[in-house]
């Protein structure tokens, strides 16, 4: 249903939810997450994986950082890129 959280192409599909999810989903994915990559129980590359989870959930949670993440993003649609970014970096 969503897109391979492997190697996400932004934030909205490293939490595997629609660029239109409501706060409560985007809560919701985030919890579930978080639940299986808690850097208490978690390895190296898992607590890298938290942290950019972390990462996403926090801009996406603020509506006007949500609003200047979207429009970049609108702004970037169909540019392709020469390398990848930090968040196209597979997560393993």
């Amino acid at each position: 249903m969503f897109p391979n959280r492997l190697c996400p192409k932004n934030f909205y599909d490293l939490l595997g939810i629609r660029q239109n999810a409501t706060n409560a989903e985007l809560r919701e994915a985030y919890n579930s997450l978080t639940r299986n990559y808690h850097p208490f129980t978690a390895t190296r590359e898992e607590v890298d994986k938290h942290e950019r989870i972390h990462a996403a959930y926090d801009v996406l949670r603020d509506s006007s950082r949500r609003q200047r993440y979207d429009q970049i993003l609108a702004r970037n649609a169909g540019i392709p890129s020469t390398k990848p970014t930090f968040w196209e970096q597979p997560i393993m």
